[in-house]
């Protein structure tokens, strides 16, 4: 039972028979308790909420297809079993490997005896996939969000030169993307070695051969201990050349008194607006994206349903 509180007022106790009301603060517990016993699979699951996803490598698409066939129909009795529709919609399938001239193969697979629809540019959790792990196609999307906002703050605004991009992260005291995911980095890193009993950790301890040299893995990079945010700022600062640089001595420091300082441009009050609507997706977007390698001669899987 429950009812619905909205300042002084109170609704009448309401039955909810199955599955939980939408927005309520304990839905997500609940249902994590309510899937605790989910079937083993010889595919590995990731769980969002109620967003499932099935992972796998094999060295063939057949023997994919057997593993993700069997796992699918584990799953769909389990679902049957204690009432969960996975969304017909939602639930795609994709293959993520190296090989050319299989780019457009796709796999054969069915759940509740309906085929699996295939995508090859999937989004999941935000993110836009690809075939290769590349992120190009998030990326370009991304880049398009941010014309378009910068396009309207130039036609808004007048401007005929634009502020030069080192300024936008000191008048907005945001750091540049580089150093926000490299902080990420290190925060997720951390906790991984903190938490050895998280899936990951072994992920990290154990992971695939690397095939391609310019994939910069997250575990591969080496980080001092006396990094931080604030000096990796100065230091790359410094190394550019920024018109009227001399201006600042320390640039994670927050800047409130040059705002009527001209940066060779325009006025910084309009930078600072501009560096608040654009640094969100340059800088966001990017922290928690993480390239998983693949090993060698072998494809990797992805499915993924929404159960409902």
């Amino acid at each position: 039972m429950f009812r619905v509180h909205i300042g002084d007022r109170v609704s009448r106790w309401r039955i909810q028979k199955n599955g939980l009301p939408q927005g309520s603060v304990l839905a997500p517990t609940l249902f994590n308790i309510y899937i605790n016993d989910f079937p083993q699979t010889t595919s590995r699951k990731f769980i969002y909420a109620d967003d499932i996803c099935c992972a796998t490598q094999a060295k063939t698409f057949k023997e994919l297809e057997h593993i993700l066939t069997s796992d699918t129909s584990v799953l769909s009795d389990y679902c049957a079993k204690w009432r969960l529709q996975p969304s017909t919609l939602k639930r795609l399938q994709v293959v993520f490997h190296l090989h050319n001239a299989s780019a457009s193969t796709e796999l054969n697979d069915l759940l509740n005896g309906k085929q699996i629809r295939h995508e090859h540019q999937p989004v999941y959790l935000g993110v836009t996939l690809n075939r290769s792990l590349t992120f190009c196609t998030h990326m370009v999307k991304t880049a398009a969000k941010v014309r378009t906002r910068n396009n309207l703050i130039i036609k808004q605004a007048g401007l005929i030169m634009s502020t030069p991009f080192p300024w936008l992260t000191v008048l907005s005291n945001i750091a540049p993307a580089a150093i926000h995911r490299m902080s990420a980095s290190v925060k997720a890193m951390d906790k991984i070695w903190q938490y050895p009993n998280l899936p990951v950790f072994d992920d990290v301890i154990a992971h695939p051969e690397v095939r391609l040299p310019s994939r910069s893995l997250t575990w591969s990079t080496v980080f001092h201990t006396d990094w931080s945010v604030d000096k990796a700022w100065k230091e790359d600062w410094f190394k550019k050349e920024v018109s009227n640089q001399f201006l600042i001595t320390d640039p994670a420091i927050c800047q409130t008194s040059i705002l009527n300082i001209k940066t060779g441009h325009f006025s910084t009050v309009f930078a600072l607006a501009m560096a608040c609507v654009l640094l969100p997706f340059m800088t966001g977007t990017y922290a928690t994206i993480y390239s998983v390698p693949v090993a060698a001669n072998k494809q990797c899987y992805i499915s993924s349903t929404n159960a409902c």
